[in-house]
């Protein structure tokens, strides 16, 4: 394999359920309203090639990946509640377009 290729893995379904129940809890702890800043901004990292998003959505994402890492290195996280807000919609957004990739497709009539 050559350097910056990804090795093509068969899809496991098992692993992409326990992820998107993981997602789904974490995703939960950030709408809660009493929680830190801190606790509830979210970092994740994810395959872009994975979900057809339109580029405007993953700069979100990764922008807030990135304050998230110089905060860690920092130690000081400044977050608007406005962009924990938009986080957490976007992450439901996800979640759910990850989830109809492993749905078993529904038969035609």
């Amino acid at each position: 394999m050559a350097i910056g290729q990804l090795k093509v893995e068969p899809r496991n379904d098992a692993e992409v359920g326990r992820l998107l129940a993981m997602a789904r809890t974490r995703l939960a702890d950030a709408r809660l309203a009493g929680a830190s800043p801190e606790g509830r901004f979210m970092v994740f990292q994810c395959l872009s090639h994975t979900v057809n998003w339109q580029a405007a959505r993953w700069r979100v994402l990764d922008a807030a990946h990135q304050k998230r890492n110089l905060a860690e290195y920092e130690g000081v996280l400044d977050v608007e509640e406005s962009a924990i807000k938009e986080l957490c919609a976007l992450t439901g957004e996800l979640i759910a377009d990850v989830a109809k990739l492993v749905q078993p497709a529904k038969p035609k009539p």
